[in-house]
């Protein structure tokens, strides 16, 4: 069945606001127990591997359960099949972060702001390298 709406939107699901929403409580957990879900869009990546609504949903499902390295992994990945995916830059800024790599963090919002300047998502990194740099600004100071 998840199959089926992955080909029957023609688009990413983190696109599509319908598919989205059908899709969210199914394969994005916030609580324990996501695990199966996860195992179930990897099993469908492992047979699809360029697949880039699958990578994007794993790399988001992993970055919701707080598995960075996993995510950054898969998100890397997707940008090798499509650089220009401004979302997948700044989750990939997002996971750098939390991993304590402020510098890389801020190179890679930059890329978002560059893909997406006046977009809702370009705004969003433009924030979070302000914020960055002034943490890297009070730890200086220290």
């Amino acid at each position: 069945e998840l199959r089926l709406m992955f080909r029957s939107s023609g688009k990413s699901p983190a696109a599509s606001t319908g598919v989205r929403r059908e899709l969210d409580s199914r394969l994005t957990r916030y609580d324990e127990g996501s695990s199966q879900t996860i195992e179930e869009i990897q099993d469908m990546l492992d047979r699809n591997p360029n697949n880039e609504s699958l990578l994007d949903w794993l790399a988001f499902m992993m970055y919701t359960n707080e598995r960075f390295t996993e995510s950054l992994s898969l998100y890397r990945r997707l940008l090798e099949l499509n650089p220009d995916n401004a979302t997948a830059h700044y989750y990939m800024a997002n996971c750098f972060f939390k991993m304590g790599d402020v510098e890389k963090a801020i190179l890679a919002w930059r890329r978002t702001m560059t893909l997406g300047p006046g977009s809702k998502i370009g705004r969003k990194a433009a924030a979070r390298i302000d914020m960055a740099k002034g943490l890297l600004a009070g730890e200086r100071n220290f």
